[in-house]
């Protein structure tokens, strides 16, 4: 009821039609006024002239000597409305009559100052004179007539209670017009204004009503449940809408810290790329950042820690670079920041300056403050052509060249890095197609006895029989090849090669030795390194294992434990190689129990001249000796060393001073000479033999 009141149909509509109810009342009232007072003149007219009349009537019949008559003219005035008397003055005595009704009280006998046609009110009676006059004599007596008002009041309250019920209908009129109104404007009207309101709010619910006629607001009601019906419509598909794009902008925002993410970054690239050619004065320059020390937050402090200092990292990149500039976290502990710039200025630099310096500050964490670095890789487009996935690309060479330089700096990419990276590229492709065509092969170095010269084992080594090249050490392909994650097809190839040289020796008659290959740890614990090991002793081959990842060794794993006892129950033998250079320690071979240690070649070349190098060397056979594990000298070159490497009671020999890494064909040659001491001697630095 208070929506329908409150409608402004239905207050324009209740004023105009009370103002029409007043208008109708106050012209009734104006009417019935006139109508009382020309009623009341009337009344007044009426009596005079019909006073004169029956004045005239009697005096005609009273000079005609017609009593009766006269009689009869008096009393038909009984018949009038309201005639209370009818009374004869005859001040002369003429003639001798009166009233018929009544008699004129003597108070008003007294017709001295009355002249014919008066009337005057006494109560509720009206008296009317008339004059009787004579063609001769003139006046000769007056005729009074009264008449009550009754019937005239009867007459003008009837008229008033007509206007009564006159005013009574109007005002069911107008009720039943307000209520029509209601029924049919305002009431559907506030309905749809009620469910636009509800439509507006985003609520579906509320059906309209149901106007079936032709006019205007049963139209209006269809068109505004079509227009609901599409509002709901709508709003779905904005919804769905709003959800997709919060999904795409999920996407695009990495959810740690906020940042955008890869998928962003590359995006953003692109645009980039597709812009209308810039100002020949300005590019694109991008600072691809590693964060320095993160790592051991992470394992030392966990993941919440480290999630922490990389919210901080993010809020102080995004402090230095501007809200303007992007921002995005790659993934891990990398970050890019993408600047538009003029090119030639020092924005890049000052910006990876600025940088270093907001992420030396230590990051509160609790009740510790954490201490990171950065190292930035900054490359800039080179030219309009260049696409910025490539500027990303030396971005992230000049990242690695930066922490290769001690971390905490920012390296500028360069021509020179730029044809490096080319280089390294084709690298790459070579390295590709060299698996492909089984270009690597296996090359081999003896091991000898120290007292004997006898070879007992050959280390398996990876060469690259490159078709323009030659023959390639791993210096030059191992870094890229395990950047491809490529050491694994490499090795399997190498190591299959081997097998086959082995099994053509072992059909020639020859003695094997034992074959040792280098793994890393990472390929140890792959699923096929046994079966590959198996393999190799099913056709009589004994393989040793050198472990290269000695920094693993100290805390050993489950599975690497698990797996290095497999290899031993195989009859694998365990090496450690290039030990003293690593991380391990002695608890590291007291965990792995390794059959042999290599020491490094850094040791032992300079052992000849260097104290330290000496006392170093035999302390580390020393404590193989009392572990019970036979020492290896690398690097042996000279009969010095040979000599130097026996007398410390260290037992295997391995180096030029016997041989270099050498084909399997002269791998086969040397063994099927037979007498290995006479083919293979300790040779000094002129190249006598040792034995001599």
């Amino acid at each position: 009821m208070k929506r329908l009141t409150s409608s402004i149909l239905f207050r324009v509509t209740v004023p105009c039609l009370v103002t029409l109810f007043v208008l109708w009342a106050a012209q009734t009232a104006f009417v019935m006024r006139g109508f009382e007072a020309e009623a009341r003149a009337r009344f007044d007219e009426t009596g005079r002239r019909a006073a004169g009349l029956f004045a005239q009537a009697v005096s005609d019949a009273l000079w005609g000597f017609d009593s009766a008559s006269a009689q009869r003219i008096l009393e038909g005035l009984e018949d009038w409305p309201g005639f209370m008397l009818a009374s004869v003055h005859d001040p002369a005595g003429l003639f001798a009559y009166h009233a018929v009704s009544a008699v004129l009280q003597p108070a008003e006998t007294d017709f001295a100052n009355r002249s014919d046609g008066a009337s005057w009110r006494a109560g509720d009676v009206v008296y009317f004179l008339a004059s009787i006059d004579h063609t001769e004599d003139g006046e000769i007596g007056f005729l009074v007539t009264g008449f009550t008002l009754e019937p005239l009041e009867q007459q003008i309250a009837q008229a008033r209670w007509d206007a009564l019920i006159g005013a009574g209908l109007g005002f069911a009129v107008i009720a039943a017009l307000l209520a029509v109104v209601a029924r049919s404007v305002t009431r559907p009207i506030t309905a749809m204004t009620e469910a636009l309101e509800r439509v507006a709010k985003g609520d579906f619910s509320m059906r309209l009503p149901d106007r079936r006629g032709p006019e205007e607001v049963g139209r209006l009601a269809r068109a505004l449940e079509v227009f609901r019906e599409n509002a709901t419509n709508l709003l779905e598909v904005r919804a769905q809408a709003e959800t997709n794009r919060r999904i795409a902008e999920l996407a695009m925002v990495d959810d740690l810290t906020g940042l955008a993410n890869r998928r962003a970054l590359i995006e953003r690239l692109v645009k980039v790329d597709e812009r209308p050619e810039d100002d020949a004065g300005s590019t694109v320059s991008v600072l691809h950042l590693d964060l320095d020390g993160f790592k051991l937050i992470n394992d030392t402090l966990g993941h919440k820690a480290g999630d922490w200092v990389l919210r901080a990292v993010a809020t102080r990149l995004q402090d230095v670079a501007g809200t303007d500039t992007l921002v995005a976290r790659t993934g891990g502990d990398e970050f890019v920041i993408l600047l538009e710039h003029a090119a030639g200025d020092r924005l890049p630099m000052d910006t990876a300056e600025a940088v270093i310096g907001a992420l030396s500050t230590p990051i509160p964490f609790e009740d510790q403050a954490l201490r990171i670095g950065t190292s930035i890789g900054i490359a800039s487009r080179g030219d309009r052509d260049e696409r910025l996935s490539q500027t990303l690309v030396h971005s992230d060479v000049a990242l690695y060249r930066a922490k290769a330089q001690g971390k905490g700096c920012a390296v500028l990419f360069t021509d020179d890095h730029k044809r490096a990276l080319h280089a390294r590229k084709r690298m790459s492709d070579d390295i590709l197609k060299g698996i492909d065509c089984g270009q690597f092969v296996p090359f081999f170095q003896p091991i000898v006895e120290a007292k004997t010269y006898r070879i007992i084992a050959v280390e398996m080594l990876a060469r690259w029989s490159h078709p323009i090249e030659g023959i390639l050490p791993p210096a030059h392909f191992l870094d890229i090849a395990a950047d491809l994650n490529l050491l694994r097809l490499i090795d399997r190839q190498v190591f299959a090669a081997a097998l086959v040289e082995f099994k053509h020796l072992k059909a020639k008659g020859s003695t094997l030795p034992r074959l040792s290959i280098n793994v890393s740890v990472a390929r140890l614990l792959e699923a096929d390194f046994v079966g590959m090991i198996q393999d190799a002793q099913a056709s009589g081959i004994a393989v040793d294992v050198e472990l290269l990842e000695s920094v693993f060794l100290d805390d050993p794993s489950s599975q690497l434990q698990w797996q290095l006892d497999r290899l031993r129950e195989l009859g694998c033998g365990l090496h450690i190689d290039d030990f003293g250079t690593g991380h391990a320690s002695v608890a590291g071979l007291l965990n792995i129990r390794p059959d042999k240690v290599k020491i490094d070649k850094q040791f032992v070349i300079p052992a000849l001249d260097d104290m330290q190098a000496r006392a170093l060397v035999r302390l580390i056979i020393g404590i193989c000796a009392e572990l019970g594990i036979d020492a290896v000298a690398e690097g042996v070159e000279t009969r010095d060393h040979a000599a130097m490497m026996r007398d410390f009671g260290c037992r295997l020999l391995q180096g030029h001073a016997f041989a270099r890494p050498m084909s399997a064909a002269a791998l086969c040659d040397l063994l099927l000479a037979g007498d290995a001491p006479a083919h293979l001697t300790a040779r000094d630095a002129t190249g006598r033999d040792l034995a001599r």
